[in-house]
C-alpha cells in the first residue's frame, strides 16, 4: 500500500485533492446475468479514513428481437417466390421497426398483417399494416412501400403477409 495525494475533477469541474485510495473489486457474468462487488478505502486531507462497499446484481431479461414471415398470399399474376425474394431485401428495415419499438416496451411481441398493392409498373401503390402498435404498423407499411417488384402480368397484384415478432433469449 502506498500513501499519496490524488487529485480528481468534480462534476462541477473543480479540481479537488484527496488522500490515496485503494480499491478492490471482482465480478462475474454469464448469459446476460452479472454479479459484481467491490470495496475501497481512502483518506481525505484531514487524515480521516473512509471505507465503502458496493454490490450489484443485474438480472435484466436478455432479448434478441426476431421476425418470421408466417404466411404470404398474392392475388394477381406475379409468382410468390419472386415477391418473397424482393421482400427479403426489406426485412432488415422491417426488423428494425420492431427493434426500435422494443426499446420503448421490452415485452412487445406479436403479429403484424401487412397488405399492399403492386401496381402495373412494379411499384407499391398502397401499403398498410395492422396488429401491433401504431409505430410498428406504420414503420412496416413504410418499409414495404419502398420495395420495387418486376412488372406483373396483368393489372396489379394484392399481397398479404403475416409477420411474427418475438423476443428470444
Amino acid at each position: 500500500m502506498s500513501k499519496g495525494t490524488t487529485s480528481r475533477v468534480s462534476a462541477k469541474g473543480e479540481n479537488k485533492a484527496g488522500g490515496g485510495g485503494i480499491g478492490l473489486g471482482s465480478g462475474t457474468g454469464a448469459g446476460g446475468i452479472g454479479l459484481g462487488s467491490g470495496t475501497g478505502t481512502s483518506t481525505n486531507p484531514q487524515g480521516k479514513i473512509g471505507l465503502g462497499t458496493t454490490r450489484s446484481f443485474n438480472r435484466t431479461r436478455p432479448h434478441n428481437p426476431t421476425m418470421r414471415v408466417k404466411k404470404l398470399t398474392a392475388e394477381g399474376r406475379l409468382p410468390t417466390d419472386i415477391i418473397r425474394r424482393i421482400l427479403r431485401r426489406s426485412m432488415p428495415t422491417v426488423l428494425n421497426c420492431y427493434k426500435v419499438a422494443t426499446k420503448l416496451d421490452s415485452t412487445l411481441e406479436g403479429n403484424v398483417i401487412s397488405k399492399f398493392k403492386i401496381s402495373s409498373d412494379g411499384k407499391v401503390s398502397q401499403s398498410s399494416a395492422k396488429g401491433m402498435t401504431r409505430t410498428v404498423n406504420d414503420c412496416v407499411a413504410k418499409a414495404v412501400s419502398t420495395a420495387v417488384f418486376p412488372r406483373p402480368q396483368g393489372k396489379s397484384v394484392t399481397v398479404r403477409y403475416s409477420l411474427e415478432f418475438a423476443l428470444t433469449m
